[in-house]
């Protein structure tokens, strides 16, 4: 137990910054509606008990972020419609770990045109079921 008057002693390193900050996906689909999931946001961080917070900031390739949110690692769309194919979106996003150190990174994400679902067509005319005759 803890005994009055002892003295404890306690060494304490420095807290490391984060060092690199990265999006799951750098592609946009065209069909993206608001707060739609695009991609999560992750940290590289020497102190692996850290937790970290995201916003977009502005900055240096910040043009598109009004066209997205931060919802804790997730990086949402903030609107529906917005999104033509081959546009490219130019945004900035900060981390900060516990300790307040941050880390700012631009990133370029593509729209890329949705996939075409397969198309079905009735087919129509005479069929037989019966055998070959040989």
């Amino acid at each position: 137990g803890v005994v009055p008057g002892e003295i404890w002693n306690f060494t304490v390193g420095a807290s490391a910054s984060p060092t690199d900050l990265s999006l799951s996906s750098l592609e946009v689909s065209t069909d993206a509606v608001k707060d739609d999931v695009l991609a999560t946001v992750s940290t590289i961080d020497a102190d692996l008990d850290d937790f970290h917070t995201y916003e977009l900031v502005e900055g240096n390739g910040d043009i598109s972020n009004s066209l997205f949110q931060i919802q804790n690692n997730s990086l949402l769309a903030s609107g529906a419609g917005q999104f033509s194919a081959d546009q490219k979106n130019q945004i900035r996003i900060s981390s900060t770990d516990s300790f307040g150190n941050t880390l700012e990174k631009e990133f370029i994400l593509t729209t890329i045109s949705s996939q075409p679902g397969i198309e079905t067509k009735p087919i129509s005319g005479p069929f037989s079921l019966g055998h070959p005759s040989f």
